[in-house]
């Protein structure tokens, strides 16, 4: 999905509007757009298969509520150190503006099985 707030003005039909009030104040709407980290979500299987389908309830302007699982390192960076592939936690929850925290609603997710090791 990338980053929402480009997306987010394009589906209100107002990102015309918010580039000349943004111009107005002196900054260009590219440097602002390019502020917000992307979430990185919906890549891959079921996951952009849901965010897909929320972006196309979005664009056609139909009223609809998407929940999903929030992973605090559910994705990770890539980097190369001294020639080889190393893997770091992303931490753009760190400040997501477009989350809203509703902790008077919880649903406890209960994991069953049982891990055994093997050597």
């Amino acid at each position: 999905m990338g980053r929402a707030l480009d997306n987010a003005m394009l589906n209100v039909g107002l990102k015309d509007v918010a580039k000349e009030g943004v111009q107005d104040l002196g900054f260009r709407m590219e440097d602002v757009i390019s502020q917000e980290r992307d979430a990185a979500l919906g890549n891959g299987g079921l996951g952009r298969l849901a965010a897909c389908f929320l972006d196309s309830l979005a664009s056609l302007n139909y009223p609809a509520w998407g929940y999903g699982l929030r992973y605090r390192y559910g994705i990770f960076k890539q980097e190369i150190v001294d020639g080889y592939q190393v893997e770091i936690p992303d931490y753009w929850l760190d400040f997501n503006p477009w989350e809203f925290p509703r902790h008077d609603i919880t649903v406890d997710i209960q994991f069953y099985g049982n891990v055994r090791k093997y050597q």
